[in-house]
């Protein structure tokens, strides 16, 4: 009998159904995890944050700066420009 029932799991093959797969873990490992990444990365944002700080300071000044010598250069040679183009235009007429 026992060869019989061989030989019919040989014949059926993939046939048989699948073996049931073990039950998953919970939900709780990936909870602890994130919860110690977000005080991992707390942690490390409050020991540099006065590195960071200082480098902000930095952009923003070179940011005002910038936009100070954009506004001002674009303001002076906009006028310059339009005087230049009114010019030609009176001149080709």
């Amino acid at each position: 009998m026992d060869s019989i029932d061989s030989r019919q799991r040989a014949a059926l093959g993939n046939l048989a159904p699948p073996e049931p797969s073990p039950k998953r873990g919970s939900f709780l490992p990936v909870m602890m995890a994130s919860v110690l990444g977000v005080v991992v990365f707390a942690a490390l944002f409050f020991i540099t944050m006065q590195i960071a700080m200082v480098v902000l300071v930095a952009a923003v000044l070179i940011f005002v700066v910038s936009a100070l010598h954009y506004f001002t250069w674009g303001w002076w040679l906009s006028a310059s420009i339009h005087e230049d183009v009114a010019n030609e235009d009176a001149q080709q007429e």
